[in-house]
């Protein structure tokens, strides 16, 4: 907020890691620091699991197209990442994976052609000031994922909208998020579906 304030030429978050990777380095020792990555891909790689930025970080900057330089503290020589206005990449920028996500499945054939049911649902959600994270839906089905850790609280949600809607809830799974500037273009595509068959995969989104 103040580099955008001032009019930055250039906001640096200095920290204990020499910038944005393709991967856990922790999990995947072959992981690539991503030296270039535009401010949307970055946002979308924060908000799905990296830790090194906060997603609320990077809008104030991108607004006024001030790059964003992750430096580390310890390895001030070592190569960083800088985050700036879109790049144009075909491939992928990075993995990311969350665990332990709950998935929560609502259904209801009066959902076709209907209205007000989007709104009815999440403010159930908002009533118990539990978060979501990726929005899936059909004409008579949606599906939803939070890493809200009280289950009395999702307890309450099931129990609230199971009285208009079949609701399923499903634990302990994971989120697989693969960032690039645009996936639908990505000529490899098809290998991540055929990859993704060997998996039990309750829904994807794109």
């Amino acid at each position: 907020i103040i580099a955008a304030a001032i009019n930055a030429i250039e906001y640096q978050i200095w920290t204990d890691v020499d910038g944005i990777y393709s991967f856990d380095p922790r999990k995947i020792k072959s992981a690539r620091l991503i030296e270039n990555i535009g401010y949307n891909a970055s946002q979308e790689i924060a908000a799905m699991g990296a830790k090194v930025i906060h997603p609320y970080c990077i809008l104030p900057c991108a607004n006024k197209k001030i790059p964003i330089v992750i430096k580390n503290t310890f390895n001030k020589e070592a190569k960083s990442t800088t985050i700036c206005e879109k790049i144009v990449n075909k491939g992928i920028y990075a993995i990311t994976v969350q665990e332990n996500v709950k998935v929560i499945k609502i259904t209801s054939e009066n959902m076709w052609n209907n209205y007000g049911f989007v709104y009815d649902i999440f403010a159930t959600f908002k009533k118990y000031n539990v978060n979501v994270n990726i929005i899936n839906t059909s004409q008579f089905n949606i599906t939803t994922t939070t890493d809200e850790s009280q289950m009395e609280n999702i307890m309450n949600i099931m129990q609230q909208l199971s009285t208009k809607y079949n609701v399923e809830l499903l634990v302990d799974n994971t989120i697989v998020s693969v960032i690039s500037e645009d996936i639908r273009k990505y000529k490899n595509i098809g290998q991540l579906f055929e990859i993704a068959q060997k998996y039990n995969i309750i829904f994807s989104s794109l």
